[in-house]
């Protein structure tokens, strides 16, 4: 018989499923010294929890703890080789994985990883991917997780067709599994809505006093390249990532949300509490870099919060874009990410907002990122001037840097700068609807 969750625990799972991280470790370390020490069980959920706190020694050494005795256990080899591509050991992750696979050969998470990760995949590897994924049911996110890489897979092979075959289908259950129909243009409307609330309440709140912790904001569109330009900036000595930390995001979308206007130090207490958690959390440097997507909708709000704030719209090819983002799973807070009708009004909806923007006199800078991955070095300076951060070369050679990089890109993100391929979303032009094609041509035409 199972013995029952302790309270500890529960308390725990019910922090972390509503965001509280720090309430969620509090829980757990109580729960280790009532235990007069850690556990496997409670050296799991320190893994996962150091992960998504960004914590990163400490996730290594409950990883290091777990793989001991059970080197193939799945639970903790999804983590683990998050954990170690996240730090660029791509190589020891792949031993890892297929230490797991070894006992774990049918694990759909497992496989998944594998063939996002794994090198010189044979046809019956993918075969049997593909076979796992058809026995698994459709609302399974197992299904979805599976689908995804697979057809990456046949992307990267130049498959088009069955690539086309399984995204569709895997945003289709993607779909039915967030549980609502999704309006494109409601969507749009709601964004820009929430953009323009932000911008009026920002002009009726008094702002909070500039502290001397230094914020750079990157709020282009998912995919767009945000995360190598976050981890270019971070190499600077004085600066450092709080990748998407998103914790002011609830608040602020209260205050555009409601028609009461908050308290007069509403936004002051909410700097002081934003502080007080990068400091718990240990982003004091000087120049903190943030990459939420979804802070391109409150940016007014966050720079009455934090005088001084920088805001960078990271740009790249909307056709690109949209391709990349639908051949990617994203969590319920992109509900537009599972069809190319949904992606294209939120990337016209964005277009929309930074023009209200800079009609509202509010500054926020554009970057190319294909402009910067033909000209590493001009655009680099570039970027130097527009976010205030002295630039060396060293910056340009993420292949030699230890940081960790968590993100859905952290492979791509440690490799040499190159150009991005030119019009690679043309592959795919054939199966795109005509009216989808043509409002991204005007997106192009409009940057």
């Amino acid at each position: 018989m199972t013995s029952a969750p302790h309270p500890l625990q529960i308390q725990a799972a019910q922090c972390w499923a509503r965001g509280d991280l720090y309430g969620a470790d509090d829980a757990l370390a109580a729960l280790i010294k009532e235990q007069g020490g850690p556990t496997p069980q409670t050296d799991l959920m320190t893994l996962r929890l150091a992960l998504d706190l960004l914590e990163f020694d400490r996730a290594s050494a409950a990883l290091e703890r777990l793989r001991h005795p059970s080197k193939t256990d799945p639970n903790i080899a999804l983590s683990g080789v998050r954990l170690l591509t996240w730090q660029g050991q791509s190589d020891e992750a792949l031993t890892f994985l297929n230490e797991a696979l070894q006992t774990s050969p049918d694990h759909p998470g497992l496989i998944a990883l594998f063939i996002t990760h794994g090198r010189d995949l044979t046809q019956t590897q993918i075969d049997h991917a593909e076979h796992i994924a058809r026995t698994l049911p459709e609302k399974s996110p197992d299904k979805t997780g599976l689908l995804f890489p697979l057809a990456r897979h046949y992307d990267r092979t130049g498959d088009a067709e069955r690539s086309w075959s399984l995204i569709t289908e895997a945003n289709r259950l993607s779909s039915l599994r967030m549980g609502s129909q999704v309006d494109p243009e409601r969507l749009k409307a709601a964004a820009i809505n929430r953009a323009e609330k932000a911008i009026a309440k920002a002009r009726q709140l008094p702002h909070a006093t500039p502290h001397k912790q230094r914020h750079i904001y990157l709020i282009g569109a998912p995919r767009t390249g945000s995360s190598l330009i976050q981890s270019i900036l971070s190499a600077h000595d004085d600066v450092d990532s709080s990748a998407e930390r998103g914790a002011l995001l609830p608040y602020l979308h209260e205050i555009t949300d409601s028609s009461e206007t908050p308290p007069q130090d509403h936004l002051s207490r909410l700097q002081t509490a934003d502080l007080s958690g990068l400091d718990r959390a240990g982003r004091t440097a000087p120049i903190l870099i943030d990459k939420t997507t979804h802070n391109a909708f409150v940016a007014p709000l966050i720079t009455a919060i934090h005088p001084g704030s920088t805001f960078i719209n990271v740009t790249r090819r909307p056709q690109d874009v949209a391709l990349s983002m639908l051949f990617h799973e994203f969590p319920a807070a992109f509900p537009e990410s599972t069809s190319l009708q949904g992606i294209t009004a939120m990337l016209d909806a964005r277009s929309t907002i930074m023009r209200a923007y800079e009609k509202a006199e509010f500054k926020v800078s554009e970057f190319n990122f294909d402009a910067f991955t033909d000209a590493p070095e001009e655009q680099g300076q570039t970027l130097g001037n527009l976010t205030g951060i002295a630039f060396e070369p060293r910056f340009l050679q993420p292949e030699n840097r230890n940081a960790a990089v968590p993100t859905f890109s952290a492979g791509q993100v440690r490799q040499p700068i190159q150009p991005t391929p030119r019009n690679k979303w043309k592959r795919f032009a054939d199966f795109m609807p005509t009216a989808v094609k043509e409002r991204l041509d005007a997106l192009a035409g409009a940057s």
